[in-house]
């Protein structure tokens, strides 16, 4: 009678350590580099949109340049 075949072993690869997730660490830091500003402008539009005044002219600004004439 003939002997059952035995499956091929594969040899066993080791994985690499520390090289699958490496990119990750870099592509956080450089989308919060690139969002950082973006979030800042966005920010700044809605406070000049929602502001009841011009954010580069307040009120005491303008009080302190153009005082009252005392007549």
């Amino acid at each position: 009678m003939a002997e059952p075949l035995e499956a091929p072993q594969s040899p066993s690869q080791p994985p690499r350590p520390g090289r699958s997730r490496r990119w990750i660490p870099w592509v956080v830091g450089f989308a919060l580099i690139l969002l950082i500003p973006l979030i800042g402008q966005a920010g700044y539009l809605v406070g000049k949109h929602y502001s009841p005044a011009a954010l580069w002219d307040p009120l005491w600004v303008r009080a302190y340049v153009d005082p009252p004439l005392d007549v």
